[in-house]
């Protein structure tokens, strides 16, 4: 029995900081998982630590580890994450024509860039565009580029799908600051509103105020915090 279709999405190392990383971690992690068996394929020099022979051994074999694994895979989609800049531009164009050679549908995100800006006019414009329309579907982030995109090459599906943010691994945060720090705060607001009521000294309480506040966030609420979530340490 065939299982769910296999989708490889390429991006820098998860461990990388950086947008594109961001939007391939949400998507691995996404309900999309029910549907589809997503596998990430890792491109790039973010999150890498080579040399340059290396550095240049990976960019001509890894055409070649892209198709050992949409065969290994099956994969009937491949998902490129890229930019319209020389760089990325002749890497991604390489990864598109392995998949389309082997068989599976691609869809080119594009996040940010000037397309026209990169292209110019003439034989090397016609050029990208052309290559761009191997692509099954093009994804563009703003509005702009929706426009900009579908002006160059007309009839092409392209989408906007602004990128998002999946907030739940950020709810211990909310949780911490309103088990934390909110009480006091509404505590000393009601305390310090009803001294401010006719208080000629309503500027000096304020200021008090203000430091007692930051005092307790500082030596008791931040270091409870960072014992619940060691990524506070950021702070």
């Amino acid at each position: 029995m065939r299982g769910k279709p296999a989708v490889l999405i390429l991006g820098p190392s998860l461990a990388a900081i950086s947008g594109v990383t961001t939007h391939v971690s949400s998507l691995l992690s996404s309900r999309l998982r029910g549907e589809f068996a997503l596998e990430h394929f890792q491109v790039g020099s973010e999150g890498r630590s080579e040399s340059a022979p290396a550095r240049l051994a990976r960019f001509l074999f890894s055409p070649f580890a892209l198709a050992a694994a949409i065969v290994r895979h099956d994969a009937a989609l491949v998902h490129i994450n890229s930019t319209p800049n020389v760089r990325a531009y002749w890497r991604d164009l390489a990864y598109l024509a392995v998949a389309k050679l082997c068989g599976a549908r691609v869809v080119l995100q594009q996040h940010g860039g000037n397309l026209r800006e990169f292209s110019g006019s003439g034989l090397f414009a016609a050029f990208v565009r052309a290559t761009l329309r191997l692509a099954d579907a093009i994804v563009v982030l703003s509005s702009a580029e929706l426009a900009e995109y579908r002006g160059l090459l007309p009839g092409k599906n392209v989408r906007q799908v602004p990128n998002g943010i999946d907030l739940a691994p950020y709810q211990v945060f909310d949780d911490a600051w309103k088990v934390l720090v909110e009480p006091v705060f509404d505590q000393r607001a009601d305390r310090l509103h009803d001294q401010l009521l006719d208080d000629p000294c309503a500027g000096a309480r304020r200021a008090r105020f203000s430091k007692e506040c930051t005092r307790h966030f500082e030596d008791r609420a931040l270091p409870q915090a960072r014992s619940l979530v060691p990524v506070a340490q950021l702070l």
